[in-house]
């Protein structure tokens, strides 16, 4: 056991339509020693990640809200990751959506707002990659919270 120092940094930007972001993680790329073997040359390196998102709320009326989006993610000596998904907002209140991330999972997801910037959300992946085969095809379940942090104006 062995406690590393690494960092990460984004930017993010929206004006209420449209959002973007940039981050990187792994900044420092820590070395990982893998196996506790005296000379050992077991072990590597975290690469960096580069990720890139955007989206685009679009208001279809009665206050609905369907909200496309794509995420790109570069990591270094690995094959980049592709993700496309739609989210549908029905009054701030609640909201559903699908995935997919290609070649890997598919991920739906539903969720509502518990209090005014509380949200729980639920989502289920299904993956269509090997790891499909260690599942038993039972893919993956995941509770969140959502908390919003902003201002009142």
């Amino acid at each position: 056991n062995k406690l590393a120092f690494d960092a990460g940094a984004g930017v993010y930007y929206t004006n209420g339509k449209f959002s973007a972001g940039a981050a990187v993680s792994q900044l420092v790329q820590s070395q990982l020693q893998l196996a506790d073997v005296p000379n050992s040359k077991q072990g590597g390196r975290l690469y960096r990640h580069y990720n890139f998102n955007a989206n685009y709320k679009i208001h279809t009326g009665d206050n609905i809200y369907v909200i496309p989006n794509a995420l790109v993610r570069v990591i270094e000596n690995s094959p980049s990751e592709y993700e496309f998904g739609a989210l549908v907002n029905f009054q701030e209140k609640i909201w559903w959506g699908l995935n997919w991330r290609i070649e890997q999972f598919w991920s739906l997801q539903a969720g509502f707002k518990i209090l005014k910037r509380v949200g729980l959300t639920y989502s289920y992946d299904y993956y269509q990659s090997p790891i499909n085969n260690f599942t038993e095809g039972s893919g993956a379940h995941e509770l969140g919270l959502k908390f919003d942090l902003k201002k009142d104006n």
